[in-house]
C-alpha cells in the first residue's frame, strides 16, 4: 500500500477571503430572496434597511447591502420610498 502525501490545506481548502465572499454572497441572495417575498411593489426605506439588517444580523453590512441592491438595479430608492421590482 502506497501512502498519500500529505495534502496541504491550500491545495484542497478555500481561503478565508473566498469564505468570506462566499459568506457575503449567500446573505445578499437570503436579502433578495426576503425582498422578493414582500407583496407590495414599494416600501418605505427604513423597512428597506431594516430587511436588510435583519437578514445580515450586521447593522453595517445591512447598510452596504441596501447600497449594493440600489446600484445594482435590484431595488430603486428614491428618497423615503424604495422600489421592489424596478423592472
Amino acid at each position: 500500500v502506497t501512502e498519500r502525501p500529505p495534502v496541504s490545506i491550500d491545495s484542497v481548502g478555500i481561503s478565508v477571503n473566498d469564505a468570506r465572499k462566499i459568506l457575503r454572497f449567500s446573505q445578499l441572495q437570503k436579502v433578495r430572496s426576503a425582498l422578493k417575498q414582500i407583496p407590495t411593489n414599494s416600501i418605505s426605506y427604513s423597512e428597506f434597511l431594516t430587511v436588510c439588517i435583519d437578514i445580515c444580523n450586521n447593522y453595517d453590512q445591512g447598510v452596504e447591502f441596501s447600497k449594493m441592491l440600489d446600484e445594482a438595479g435590484d431595488v430603486i430608492v428614491l428618497g423615503n420610498v424604495v422600489f421592489l421590482r424596478p423592472d
